[in-house]
């Protein structure tokens, strides 16, 4: 698979973990966290965005270790990467992939 055909995927996935991610962090789910930060990550591995990978890790991370105080935070951080990718990968419109 190539890496147009990564990226494609990755725009169609991360938002759905997006949404599990933020109604788990409503719900003071840390293992539905921890669960959708590790898709975002092996997401982000996929096309090598390893700074979004690395931040979902540190996210996933503190959701295994029950460390709730510190999930909005990382979520921001991780967030703040992923719009990073996002744009960096996203077709100018009129332009498909």
């Amino acid at each position: 698979m190539c890496i147009r055909d990564r990226e494609g995927i990755f725009l169609e996935d991360v938002p759905r973990r997006m949404e599990e991610l933020m109604g788990a962090m409503g719900r003071g789910d840390v293992e539905g966290v921890r669960r959708a930060a590790h898709s975002v990550k092996g997401a982000s591995l996929a096309i090598g965005a390893e700074r979004c990978a690395g931040a979902a890790s540190a996210l996933e991370a503190a959701a295994a270790a029950g460390e709730s105080a510190r999930i909005r935070g990382l979520f921001d951080r991780m967030e703040r990467e992923l719009d990073f990718v996002i744009r960096a990968i996203t077709p100018p419109e009129g332009n498909a992939r």
